[in-house]
């Protein structure tokens, strides 16, 4: 579910990877912007959240939150323990999607929290 307050939209993400849905939920909050800059949006964010289901416990919530001239997008997860890491040893086809979003972002980073941490990402919109 989506909850749209200005430039900012909260999504609650159920048990099973909801990736169809966060697609469409983004595309719409950010009707506004260029195809190739919403493509990359659409990409980073599916990388943040196919790793927290991937690697994390939920309750997962995303964030998306419209910047001057970026996008914003944030992922909890209920691990605060088990820190992202950027590919994997030996150029394995798997474990690559942060390598994607260190590549599109402009900027990405974890917040550690006490019982949680969440995994953000800045994707430019101009």
């Amino acid at each position: 579910m989506a909850v749209a307050c200005d430039d900012r939209v909260d999504l609650a993400l159920r048990s099973v990877l909801p990736l169809a849905q966060l697609r469409r939920r983004i595309t719409t909050a950010l009707a506004d912007v260029e195809d190739e800059r919403l493509t990359d949006v659409l990409l980073v964010g599916n990388e943040l959240v196919n790793n927290a289901y991937e690697h994390a416990a939920s309750p997962r919530p995303v964030r998306l939150a419209r910047l001057a001239d970026r996008v914003r997008i944030e992922v909890d997860d209920a691990s605060p323990h088990r820190l992202p890491v950027l590919g994997r040893p030996g150029g394995q086809p798997v474990g690559l999607g942060l390598l994607v979003v260190a590549r599109l972002a402009v900027d990405w980073g974890v917040e550690q929290h006490e019982d949680h941490k969440t995994v953000w990402a800045e994707v430019g919109t101009g």
